[in-house]
């Protein structure tokens, strides 16, 4: 089973946290809440989360 882009977006909010500030220019707008990662990046940058989940999808596939 596939993850989810939910699944993927939750992920990202917990791996946000161990990001630097450059990391949270997204849309070209300064976002400071690095809990809210996923969040940002599927709102503001819609492209950059779909390519991410893609290839999020290809490494996990197998896990599910």
């Amino acid at each position: 089973m596939k993850p989810t882009r939910k699944h993927y977006e939750n992920y990202l909010n917990k791996t946000g946290l161990d990001l630097s500030e450059e990391e949270f220019i997204i849309g070209g707008k300064m976002r400071s809440n690095k809990a809210k990662y996923g969040k940002y990046l599927r709102k503001y940058s819609p492209i950059d989360f779909e390519v991410g989940y893609q290839e999020y999808c290809r490494k996990h596939t197998k896990q599910y």
